[in-house]
């Protein structure tokens, strides 16, 4: 995969994330429609960048902005 798709997915992803609020994963990828490798993808590119905190709702694992 092109690192530029992987950039774009993320900003995709973050547009969603900031909709959206806290959210978990398996909600995520149905909102999203990315496949499980490009959203997990996109989350690390998000993530190195500091824009995305991790956490649980109900015991799943679950994502939000960092503003």
């Amino acid at each position: 995969m092109e690192k530029f798709k992987i950039g774009f997915d993320a900003g995709k992803l973050y547009q969603i994330l900031d909709e959206s609020g806290e959210v978990k994963i398996s909600d995520l990828e149905q909102k999203s429609n990315f496949k499980e490798k490009e959203l997990y993808l996109a989350l690390g590119w998000l993530a190195r960048e500091d824009k995305v905190f991790f956490f649980e709702i109900e015991n799943e694992p679950a994502v939000c902005l960092i503003y």
